[in-house]
């Protein structure tokens, strides 16, 4: 194995195929995957450089090879062993540390493989070192590819819900899931979003400012109710619904604005719901009926029938 390794870094790129997939088969035996892994990480450590200050790659050697390698590794969890060593090595390659349009075909793909590779292993459970987490949240990063960027939003909602606060990936979420490029990724957007009402991360500070996350609350909600007034996705539609009624049960200061914005935007209070979006919604328009008197809506800001207003 350990030849076949060594050549499956040296051949050409036809070669190197045909051995990947041998390769991805041959790691569905524990042992086999172990050696896998052990060797690609001496080999990730050895040719470790030109890693800028973000804690990324800034210029990627061979981005096929480091593509197809991350193919062999996400085979290699389907036999559940510890990658718990690899993984700050791969995530290192989660954003290459320069503009989207100056990366070429082949680092786009990369950085699509390693996003698959970390969803997947978050998703499995396994233990991640601070150093990748703080990686994974670091400052605002755009990928081109909507795949890449479905992964992403999935990593982030994963993370919400092992208890890492994602507060600064809030007001992007929210971005994704208004503008709604793909069902996916709007879904998984949803989901990290949720997850972070949930796990009460809208409350934590804005650095350098002397307010929290809540003032992103008010975007969530006209974002939640606006994807109510579509009929195309029955799905997003039920969690945009589940997620409101998650936020005016953890901020009562929402429910005044859900209730403006269903009324005006021609969300009706169900009188026979037969659908589940219809019957939560009921339930939202109970809960928010009962509100404070107050608006989580900054001012000279205003509800209309045709949408948001600035007086």
């Amino acid at each position: 194995m350990k030849k076949m390794l060594q050549d499956f870094l040296v051949v050409d790129a036809d070669a190197r195929n045909e051995m990947k997939n041998d390769l991805m088969i041959a790691v569905q035996k524990k042992e086999t995957a172990e050696e896998v892994v052990a060797f690609f990480e001496n080999y990730l450590i050895n040719v470790r450089q030109d890693i800028g200050e973000s804690g990324f790659y800034r210029t990627v050697s061979d981005s096929e090879l480091l593509s197809e390698m991350l193919e062999v590794l996400y085979e290699c969890l389907n036999t559940e062993i510890n990658v718990e060593s690899i993984i700050p090595e791969v995530s290192s390659f989660l954003c290459i540390d320069k503009r989207e349009t100056d990366k070429t075909k082949g680092e786009l793909y990369l950085q699509y493989r390693v996003t698959a590779f970390l969803d997947e292993v978050i998703r499995m459970g396994e233990s991640l070192p601070k150093e990748v987490i703080d990686r994974i949240l670091a400052s605002e990063r755009y990928y081109s590819d909507k795949q890449t960027e479905e992964f992403v939003c999935s990593i982030y909602w994963r993370l919400a819900e092992r208890g890492v606060d994602i507060s600064c990936k809030i007001s992007s979420l929210i971005t994704r899931l208004h503008n709604r490029e793909t069902s996916v990724l709007a879904n998984n957007a949803l989901s990290a979003l949720w997850a972070a009402i949930k796990g009460g991360y809208f409350d934590s500070v804005i650095p350098n400012s002397n307010k929290t996350y809540r003032v992103n609350l008010w975007r969530l909600v006209t974002t939640c109710v606006g994807i109510l007034t579509s009929k195309d996705d029955e799905v997003l539609r039920l969690g945009s619904v589940g997620c409101l009624i998650e936020t005016a049960r953890t901020y009562p200061e929402t429910k005044s604005l859900i209730l403006e914005c269903m009324e005006k935007w021609g969300i009706k209070e169900p009188k026979r719901p037969r659908t589940d979006v219809n019957r939560d919604v009921l339930v939202l328009y109970s809960l928010c009926k009962d509100h404070p008197g107050t608006t989580c809506l900054p001012e000279r800001y205003q509800i209309t029938k045709k949408g948001i207003m600035i007086q």
